[in-house]
Parts: structure tokens; C-alpha cells; sequence
């Protein structure tokens, strides 16, 4: 999905909020929102990012993808 997915959540969620970098944050989110909305158009008629069954690919987003709150996206932007 991105590489930005990860270090977001780390940053707005593990490190104490006074060392939290909100520049860094802000912008890793605006990364992360055009990954997804790439991955929402790749999407469109269709089930699954590669072929016609389930693939390592759609595997390796469930992490990212199930749970966008803590990279600050709201799941019913993304349906």
C-alpha cells in the first residue's frame, strides 16, 4: 500500500504526544490518502487488486486497510 502506513501509526500512536511530529504527520497523511485512493480506483469493478481470486497482495494491505483510525482516516471514506 505505502511505505507511509507504518511510520504514521508509529508516530501517532507510540511515540509520547509531546515528541509527536505534527508536520511529519500532516504529510505522511497526505501520502497515505493518495495511496489509498489509487488502491480505491484500482479497486473499482473488481474484488481483488491482482487476478480473480484472494493473493499475497490483498493479504499484505489487511493490516493497513482494516484499521484506518489509527493512521487518522475514517473507515466510511474509504468503502
Amino acid at each position: 500500500l505505502s511505505s507511509m502506513a507504518g511510520m504514521t501509526r508509529f508516530l501517532m500512536n507510540f511515540l509520547p504526544e509531546a515528541k509527536r511530529p505534527a508536520e511529519v504527520i500532516a504529510f505522511n497523511q497526505g501520502r497515505l490518502q493518495g495511496a489509498y485512493a489509487t488502491l480505491n480506483t484500482h479497486l473499482e469493478g473488481r474484488d481483488w487488486i491482482v487476478g480473480d481470486a484472494l493473493t499475497n497482495a490483498d493479504l499484505s494491505c489487511c493490516g493497513y486497510l482494516y484499521y484506518p483510525e489509527p493512521f487518522g482516516f475514517a473507515r466510511a471514506d474509504w468503502p
